[in-house]
């Protein structure tokens, strides 16, 4: 009988896979991941609701990306908004969206 081989229902699991795949230039596929991360991350917060909202808002911020070099550039502006909302202490937020938002402004 063969093993099979189980994907943890972990955030972090899919973050860091969406990482490795953003790495490789594999944009597409680091949606996919960041997405499931994100969808993990708020049914977990659902439950536990001490739960902190900084690693939400670091997978928005990894979505922003991907879609901002996917040229996705409302969809990436929406994704650090909301990044921002859910942690407003990280500078790296604000300069994403101000980065999409000077593109927007060239082109």
């Amino acid at each position: 009988m063969e093993a099979t081989q189980s994907v943890p229902p972990e955030p972090t699991y899919w973050n860091n896979l969406g990482l490795s795949q953003f790495e490789a230039e594999d944009y597409e596929g680091s949606l996919h991941s960041y997405e499931t991360a994100i969808n993990l991350e708020t049914a977990k917060r659902a439950v536990e609701k001490d739960r902190s909202p900084e690693n939400l808002s670091f997978y928005h911020k990894n979505k922003g990306l991907a879609l901002q070099h996917l040229e996705h550039y409302d969809a990436a502006l929406e994704e650090y908004e909301e990044a921002i909302r859910l942690n407003k202490m990280n500078a790296e937020n604000y300069f994403n969206r101000g980065n999409v938002r000077q593109h927007q402004k060239h082109f």
